[in-house]
């Protein structure tokens, strides 16, 4: 028996796409440090480690990355990159960071709203939601669902929109 996917339903399969795409960008910036602490860089940077020597391994990168922690936390962008140029000095990934810092921090409002869902996240993303589309939406969802309108000619959904936008950081940081 086929039934329809009710709204609260679809906006959850957004959130949960968006939480998927949002932790593959945070192992991202972790994998990326990882390699820089261990002499790997990309075509336009040399790694020059701050506190030299390098990693012999990406294995005895990640365990001085951790430093003896489980796992580290990379949604926030300015601790992010406060993390890697602590550990690499000049890297494009550090520079994406803060760059988009902004974006980024909008982005992480809406991952926190959807991961932690209590009344305070939720008021925050009111927030968020404002800043990022000039409406304040109902849910993470409700958001994720939306048409980005500032292409008119080719609108998309703001899922979409901040992806790409996240994709993009990610060839700007390693190109």
């Amino acid at each position: 028996m086929r039934q329809q996917i009710t709204e609260g339903q679809l906006g959850a399969l957004y959130e949960m796409d968006f939480l998927t795409v949002f932790g593959h960008w945070e192992n991202f910036i972790e994998d990326c440090t990882v390699r820089m602490l261990a002499g790997q860089g990309c075509p336009s940077y040399v790694p020059t480690i701050a506190a030299p020597p390098k990693s012999p391994s990406l294995t005895a990168a990640r365990t001085r990355l951790l430093n003896g922690r489980r796992f580290l936390l990379w949604y926030d962008p300015k601790v992010a990159a406060d993390r890697i140029a602590g550990h690499v000095t000049g890297s494009p990934l550090e520079l994406a960071l803060r760059g988009a810092e902004t974006g980024i921090g909008q982005m992480a409002g809406v991952r926190h709203a959807i991961a932690h869902q209590p009344q305070d996240a939720l008021a925050s993303f009111s927030t968020v939601s404002a800043e990022m589309v000039g409406v304040v939406h109902s849910s993470p969802g409700d958001l994720l669902r939306s048409l980005d309108h500032s292409d008119p000619l080719n609108p998309r959904r703001w899922l979409r929109r901040l992806t790409s936008d996240l994709r993009i950081l990610g060839i700007q940081a390693t190109a």
